[in-house]
């Protein structure tokens, strides 16, 4: 998601070069929360394995400096929301698939020299994965790096992107480690243990997160198209604060405001209407997006989500490490400890498929840059929010921007 941010920036002209970076820590914070998940493997990461029983965790940092120059380019890019369920892939991999999809026909190519999966080696992950890449590309051979360097989590696109760039310039590619017999309902060509060699030409590289958010770039030798300028209008504003909301014309009050400048609790009942059974491990970040959006809706099937915050799910994150130090891991809660989960709450039960993303540390401004590329790129519509539910200034606001 970031390259593509970062490659936006460069395709319109607003950056001559960006340096992203890639890298997350691996402390008993994460090991904890995924063996709550049962998502670790028994024996070894063995991605696309009839046997595999789960993923490893690795620690990996990367850097990549895109500009216009080059013999590498990020010739394409895309971006898919499953909208089905935090921590599970849609079965079918059409989240992902349409990801590929929007980076191959950006870079213009059909079907790529190689597809470097994001291979977690869970159950439901590869099968997922096989299933987009047999819609998608299925002559193309698939690698994965995750047997090898484990799942470095918020680090592990950057690194394969990476990897990508290594391939095409040494002409070597690592297969799968520890693949013996291979289990996924797809039907896709793996490269199993050792080097092989594939045809010289384009990368698919590509990344899953919680909330069923994906992410693909196409590193190739062309540069990427650049980005025309599309006239934008903001069709829709809501807004939240201690005693109420509004929307346009409309504005309500809560029937339990909040004390002082906070958020209120914004309760199942008093959004939805009624008991939801799922709205109490959310956090008042997901309750505050859902809550916009529902303001707005309704909303294009496509439209995109760009969630803007300073300080994220912090507030999340204390409650969950705090819980952990008593021995009481709760692996529903775990999911929200990202600051991108409430995009994907948000997409689940909005019912919505475009690109999602989360920008701590941009201000409103950079944040509608970014979303007016996406227009440009052409998505319909882009649900624009800042949510600052941790910390002062407490307040939740949401836009709806579309081509004018």
């Amino acid at each position: 998601m970031a390259l593509g941010v970062a490659a936006r920036r460069v395709a319109s002209g607003a950056k001559r070069r960006v340096l992203v970076l890639g890298g997350d820590r691996l402390g008993d914070f994460v090991r904890e929360g995924f063996a709550a998940l049962r998502a670790l493997a028994s024996d070894g990461c063995r991605p696309f394995d009839a046997d595999r029983t789960g993923l490893t965790l690795g620690e990996t940092a990367a850097a990549v400096v895109l500009e216009e120059d080059g013999a590498d380019h990020l010739q394409g890019w895309g971006a898919g929301m499953d909208a089905n369920h935090l921590t599970g892939p849609d079965r079918n991999g059409a989240g992902l698939a349409a990801a590929c999809r929007q980076a191959l026909a950006r870079g213009g190519v059909v079907t790529p020299a190689l597809v470097i999966a994001h291979g977690t080696g869970t159950r439901y992950n590869d099968d997922a994965e096989s299933l987009a890449y047999a819609a998608v590309c299925p002559t193309a051979p698939v690698t994965a790096s995750k047997g090898l360097l484990g799942h470095s989590l918020g680090a592990c696109g950057l690194a394969d992107a990476v990897l990508a760039v290594h391939i095409r310039r040494r002409g070597v590619v690592p297969g799968i480690h520890a693949l013996s017999r291979r289990g996924c309902p797809g039907d896709i060509p793996l490269l199993g243990a050792g080097d092989h060699r594939v045809a010289d030409g384009p990368v698919l590289v590509a990344n899953a997160g919680f909330g069923g958010l994906n992410g693909a770039i196409l590193i190739g030798a062309q540069a990427p198209r650049p980005l025309d300028r599309v006239a934008v209008a903001v069709s829709a504003r809501a807004e939240l604060d201690a005693a109420g909301w509004r929307c346009a014309e409309r504005r309500g009050a809560w029937t339990e405001p909040a004390a002082g400048a906070s958020l209120p609790r914004l309760g199942a009942r008093e959004v939805l209407g009624a008991i939801d059974a799922s709205w109490g491990r959310m956090d008042l970040a997901c309750r505050a997006l859902v809550s916009l959006g529902r303001l707005l809706a309704p909303l294009p099937a496509d439209c995109a989500i760009m969630l803007l915050s300073e300080h994220g799910c912090a507030a999340t994150d204390r409650a969950f490490e705090q819980a952990r130090r008593s021995g009481a891991v709760d692996p529903q809660r775990f999911a929200y400890t990202l600051p991108s989960t409430a995009v994907g709450e948000a997409s689940i039960r909005l019912a919505l498929h475009g690109a999602g993303m989360a920008l701590l540390g941009a201000n409103d401004g950079q944040g509608r840059a970014v979303a007016d590329e996406l227009l440009a790129e052409g998505a319909s519509a882009v649900l624009l929010a800042r949510i600052e539910a941790d910390r002062p200034p407490h307040l939740a606001w949401a836009e709806l921007r579309i081509r004018a």
